[in-house]
């Protein structure tokens, strides 16, 4: 549970936080060296972190100064299986964080379930344990470092004031995207120059990221709860939570990667684009080269490739897949439901590896873009008994009727939701025009009148 608003973008308290230190950023680059601007990047980002739970610094500060050593004594070493030694004890400090703060409770369930399942009796209990937040970003950003330093793509950072600020910058500690060494650490080595127009450029982002996430995803988040809420469900109404669902998580998603995006490229810092109209894909496999690219890249490149990737006989290709993906459910969240939401996607993508690549055309689009929205059902479920159930009614089909207006009660209202999803339409239709350009690059060809009318 967060315990204080500045962790969140959308609130006065972080527009206060970022205000204020937008100023004294700027002013401390102008007078000091780039070793200054780190120092004070690295303490801006802590007491962010700290007003939602000061304890918790300690994982970061860890996370922090082990694999910089660690990157170091990988680097230095000539011998290959003692390289491949501190690799090994990167690897368990960062899934060892993972597993006792996120997965620890679920793995004792799960024990439990198995070994009651054959009549064994078991005194594993859980605990409470609290989650913190951004802990599964911070720690496959610096997971990523000692490897890429393994695989001799990168050197070493020799400051630690700026490997600091690489792990800790604020704007994508919480919810990405996930940065690379090579392509973001170079950043904090360079002193920062005002550019106005990259400024103004970022700050169209973020309040486009506002508008999704104030405008469409909050609000269509609560008819989503409510409509999961009700009573007297059927198979209609869990269909339309669900697909109302797909697009709170893309706004909502998405919305916090623009304005991370933007209030780093207010600060001179470029981080990479993680969504690309993502439902607007003509496969699977094009889908996941448009969801939370930092992250599906990040599987694919750690996960999958090391597993053997597309080297390897075809069984051993779909295998790596399954696993690649399940593990990609398992890091969204500790529930069977998450497993199931993994292995349901990696299925689809064997399927494609077996059937080939489907024509680009409308109808594929379509069955694609359904498909996915479905499987966010167990990604919503809040447990497997529950997406049993709620399976259960959408294959019922004697369950499918529209529910009467005092059945819907408060809790639905009609005019609401017809303009969310009209709203929503508007939105989407916008996306397809956009494609692949950055809002600013659209919003740059419009008129000074246009343009206000937008921002207004």
């Amino acid at each position: 549970m967060i315990k204080s608003d500045v962790v969140g973008f959308n609130s006065i308290q972080f527009l206060v936080f970022f205000s204020v230190f937008f100023v004294i950023f700027w002013k401390i680059n102008k007078v000091f060296d780039v070793n200054i601007s780190n120092a004070y990047l690295v303490c801006s980002s802590y007491l962010f972190y700290a007003c939602w739970d000061y304890r918790f610094l300690s994982l970061i500060l860890f996370s922090t100064i082990s694999d910089y050593m660690i990157g170091n004594k990988i680097y230095r070493s000539k011998n290959k299986r003692r390289r491949y030694f501190y690799l090994l004890i990167s690897i368990f400090f960062n899934l060892g964080l993972l597993c006792v703060f996120k997965y620890f409770n679920f793995f004792i369930e799960s024990f439990n379930v198995l070994f009651n399942s054959i009549s064994i009796p078991t005194r594993f209990t859980t605990v409470n344990i609290i989650l913190p937040i951004g802990i599964s970003f911070y720690t496959f950003q610096t997971l990523s470092y000692t490897i890429d330093i393994y695989r001799k793509k990168i050197e070493p950072a020799n400051n630690v004031i700026a490997f600091a600020a690489f792990v800790s910058f604020f704007p994508q500690l919480v919810a990405g995207p996930i940065e690379r060494a090579k392509d973001f650490l170079g950043q904090f080595l360079v002193k920062k120059v005002w550019n106005y127009s990259e400024v103004k450029g970022g700050l169209r982002l973020v309040l486009w990221g506002f508008t999704k996430k104030i405008v469409i995803a909050d609000q269509v988040g609560i008819l989503v709860n409510n409509i999961y809420a009700l009573e007297s469900s059927n198979g209609l109404m869990v269909l339309l939570g669900t697909f109302l669902f797909g697009i709170q998580i893309y706004t909502d998603f998405s919305a916090y990667s623009d304005i991370a995006i933007g209030l780093g490229r207010m600060l001179g810092f470029h981080l990479r684009k993680n969504f690309i109209t993502p439902y607007f894909s003509f496969s699977f496999q094009e889908f996941w080269s448009r969801w939370h690219i930092s992250l599906s890249t990040w599987f694919r490149d750690y996960v999958y490739i090391s597993m053997g990737g597309n080297r390897q006989r075809l069984s051993k290709v779909y295998l790596s897949i399954m696993i690649t993906f399940i593990l990609s459910g398992l890091w969204h969240g500790a529930n069977a439901t998450f497993l199931i939401w993994g292995a349901l996607h990696g299925v689809l993508l064997v399927m494609e590896k077996v059937l080939g690549k489907f024509n680009r055309n409308i109808l594929t689009l379509l069955m694609v873009a359904l498909t996915v929205n479905l499987l966010w059902l167990p990604f919503r479920a809040e447990s497997y008994n529950d997406l049993i159930v709620l399976t259960s009614y959408i294959l019922d089909i004697n369950s499918y009727s529209i529910l009467s207006y005092s059945e819907w009660g408060n809790s639905l209202p009609i005019k609401k939701m017809f303009a969310l999803l009209s709203l929503t339409v508007v939105f989407f239709l916008f996306e397809f025009r956009l494609g692949t350009r950055d809002i600013n690059e659209w919003l740059m060809k419009q008129s000074k009148v246009s343009r206000w009318f937008a921002y207004y």
